[in-house]
């Protein structure tokens, strides 16, 4: 296809997008009513399929495929919420996969589509928006420790680094208790420590699910030794513990819904009093 036929292509497209977006890109990305929003998007749709040959190819991959992750652009920047965990069905009701856990509530609470696998991440992606706020939902399918690798192909800049929430389990919190944080270290969390390092910045959002056990006056009763913890991380909950890990999954999701909606500010407000 000469380069002539594709630029009056890429014309029509445009002009079609301007009066029916929604049916030409069918993305779950909000399409607003200002003309450089959606000009940012038709012109990210068209170099994401840029490796199309011909004009009914294009055709199909911009109307056939979908988009599940939103480049960022300078129209809008979407908030990336983070669910930390290990892959895979044995992996499922452990500890260390409580992060991962309250943002598939949140997909469920908010009515988000159907997670699917964005390969070039190597994550599960979904997204839609917040009241309004477009939100990106990730599950890395890399090991917690590498979890970098997943966030660096979402979160391309460390300004876009302040609109990411990490939401990761915790040994230093009791089971039931959440913290929220901004540019704060790990805490001797690796998944933590993998995206920071591949962010080159720690300037992001973390909520901290506790995990350990804690007296009946509510001291903490943290494992020690490595081979106690590494234990413990990746034990499943007990059923004795689920009453009161559904209610901290609530709680971590509302707080990570809220900053979407409302900031930091309503977030850690809400956080970090329960």
């Amino acid at each position: 296809m000469s380069l002539v036929m594709l630029e009056l292509f890429c014309i029509v497209c445009l002009l079609y997008a301007l009066f029916s977006p929604r049916q030409l890109f069918r993305t779950n990305i909000p399409v607003h009513s200002c003309d450089s929003c959606i000009w940012d998007i038709f012109l990210l749709k068209i170099y994401s399929y840029s490796s199309c040959r011909t004009a009914e190819s294009l055709r199909n991959c911009v109307i056939e495929r979908s988009v599940s992750v939103p480049w960022y652009t300078s129209a809008h920047m979407a908030v990336v919420i983070v669910g930390l965990g290990n892959p895979g069905g044995e992996y499922a009701g452990t500890r260390h996969n409580a992060g991962r856990m309250a943002v598939e509530l949140v997909a469920k609470q908010e009515g988000f589509d159907e997670f699917k696998l964005k390969k070039t991440a190597q994550a599960l992606v979904t997204s839609g928006d917040i009241d309004g706020v477009p939100t990106v939902l990730v599950l890395p399918e890399t090991f917690v420790n590498l979890s970098g690798k997943s966030i660096i192909a979402l979160v391309r800049s460390k300004k876009a680094a302040e609109k990411l929430v990490v939401l990761r389990d915790d040994l230093d919190l009791p089971l039931g208790a959440i913290k929220m944080t901004f540019g704060r270290g790990s805490g001797g969390h690796k998944g933590v420590e993998s995206i920071a390092r591949a962010l080159k910045t720690k300037d992001f959002v973390q909520i901290k699910i506790g995990i350990s056990p804690a007296t009946p006056k509510g001291k903490l009763r943290k494992p020690s030794g490595e081979e106690k913890v590494v234990k413990h991380v990746i034990g499943k909950f007990s059923p004795k513990e689920e009453p009161i890990l559904k209610k901290v999954l609530k709680n971590a999701a509302e707080a990570a819904c809220l900053f979407a909606a409302n900031g930091i500010e309503d977030a850690m407000q809400f956080a970090n009093t329960k």
